[in-house]
């Protein structure tokens, strides 16, 4: 039966007492963890946040319900009661699993394994295209690209991804298997009578960041007005891809309930054009990508870091500043954090680097469930290392064809190429 100790601002329960709740509305399983004793096995649907996570993510904790915290053998769960209880939580509303995970999967209550990845899935809502690209390095002519596409294939590795954006009709059956064969859902992918949207560029041989656009057909993205349905209204995590900032407004209204993650892209068209558009839509997400001109232009500030504090005036808290061939800075409230561009020997194209890049910092934020500074650092580095790949090949040649084993090398290499040796608390620079 459970009881509350004098003293301690939480009510013991037993696994077994806890398991003939599991399922009621009112109460909500939180798993204190590791990340791996997590994937190993949990309380199925359990909320995970690590118990060094809890007060920076208090606000996930629901007031009005019951909250069954749980670890290995009761210490972390106490203390995860502790610390909500500290954070003004009814402590008649606090329970602590005194048993643990093991002995719940042990008595065969529900139980889960893995990331539950359809539990924190990612709608993606921006643009399918035909791209025609020469580079240096050679050409090609109608390849798949679009916004949208590029950042599926690369938050694909980490998520369950569903896609919203317009085709038309010569969108053929193998371009739709390419999607289909990387798992992301694309029930939401629209065609549309005519054309499916063209461009066409060229970019400077001794240059890769400079390109020159040689044709655009918007054809049927002209009259892209994106309609999510009842399937894609409730992804607890969403990206915006650059398309016209109303239209990013309109997709965020129709989320029911907002999104826990709400992340942005534009381009210099929308800034230069359409900047009050933007700025208003710019208000109510949570994680804003620009490059280092466009932002330093939104802003009119001589420095990334004046014009990122500018922006999170505005209202995203997080904001990555992407500098190209010298990486990106992180800014997270008091947080900045940068990473160096993983060193490519051959760029091919980077026609979608910078929403691989999106897609790997998306995808792995879906994928761990996990907000806290250290995540969001790990989900920078991702970033990095999903866009060198994509500058590796034409289209999705590279990022699309990726082994896992590859990422998780990168992702080493880029913490080998930062890491030092930090000066000991008894130890001195000058001597």
């Amino acid at each position: 039966m459970p009881n509350q100790i004098e003293g301690e601002p939480y009510v013991r329960i037993s696994v077994d007492e806890a398991a003939e709740l599991h399922g009621n509305e009112d109460v909500v399983f939180v798993d204190v963890r590791r990340t791996d004793e997590y994937i190993e096995g949990h309380v199925e649907g359990a909320l995970f946040i690590t118990v060094d996570d809890v007060l920076a993510r208090i606000d996930e904790l629901p007031r009005d319900k019951d909250l069954m915290f749980i670890c290995a053998a009761g210490v972390r769960s106490g203390l995860a009661c502790e610390m909500a209880a500290a954070m003004g939580y009814d402590s008649s509303k606090l329970f602590n699993i005194e048993e643990g995970t093991p002995t719940w999967i042990e008595r065969g209550h529900p139980t889960s394994q893995g990331t539950d990845l359809y539990h924190m899935s990612l709608l993606v809502v921006g643009s399918v295209a035909f791209d025609s690209v020469k580079t240096a390095a050679g050409s090609r002519t109608d390849s798949l690209g679009g916004s949208a596409l590029y950042f599926s294939a690369s938050a694909s590795y980490f998520t369950k991804v569903s896609l919203v954006a317009v085709v038309g009709e010569d969108f053929s059956e193998a371009n739709r298997e390419t999607l289909s064969a990387r798992s992301i859902d694309i029930s939401g992918l629209e065609t549309a009578k005519g054309k499916t949207f063209r461009w066409e560029g060229v970019y400077d041989t001794q240059n890769l960041n400079s390109r020159e656009t040689i044709d655009t057909q918007l054809n049927v993205f002209a009259d892209f007005s994106p309609s999510l349905g009842e399937d894609n209204t409730s992804h607890p995590l969403l990206f915006l891809a650059n398309i016209d900032p109303v239209l990013q407004l309109q997709v965020l209204k129709q989320m029911n309930p907002k999104p826990k993650i709400v992340a942005l892209d534009t381009m210099d068209y929308w800034i230069n054009d359409h900047r009050n558009n933007l700025k208003n839509t710019i208000e109510n997400v949570d994680v804003l990508f620009m490059d280092e001109k466009e932002i330093k232009s939104f802003t009119s500030k001589s420095t990334i870091f004046a014009a990122a504090q500018a922006v999170r005036d505005m209202g995203p808290r997080i904001v990555l500043v992407k500098r190209g061939e010298y990486g990106v800075v992180m800014f997270n409230e008091g947080d900045i954090f940068s990473v160096p561009a993983f060193p490519v020997e051959n760029v091919i194209d980077p026609t979608g680097a910078g929403d691989s890049f999106a897609g790997g910092f998306m995808g792995y934020l879906s994928r761990t469930k996990d907000f806290s500074h250290e995540s969001l650092r790990r989900a920078t580095v991702i970033a990095s290392v999903m866009g060198s790949f994509a500058v590796e090949g034409f289209s999705t040649e590279r990022v699309g064809n990726l082994a896992e084993l590859e990422i998780e090398d990168r992702f080493r290499g880029i913490a080998g190429m930062t890491y030092f040796e930090p000066l000991g608390n008894n130890e001195e620079l000058f001597i």
